[in-house]
């Protein structure tokens, strides 16, 4: 979850209406952040790193390279 200004206003008036005092446990790990950091990031990383390997799959995506056009001949 990202929560920008209006969106953490938002969503935590709808923690509020359906899900009281659970909106101070967010307060408590978002602070002022866009973010909160995930408390076991580390190992989070490591299992994706082994099922990214598992699978073939590479982790970080290549920045796109254009082909450059060919013009075909007239005739």
């Amino acid at each position: 979850v990202t929560l920008r200004d209006r969106q953490r206003l938002y969503y935590y008036n709808k923690l509020d209406r359906h899900f009281p005092g659970l909106r101070q446990r967010y307060e408590r790990q978002f602070g002022n952040n866009y973010f909160a950091p995930a408390n076991n990031y580390e190992k989070l990383k490591a299992v994706f790193a082994d099922l990214c390997e598992h699978y073939g799959i590479e982790q970080r995506i290549r920045p796109y390279q254009p082909q450059t056009a060919t013009q075909l001949p007239l005739l």
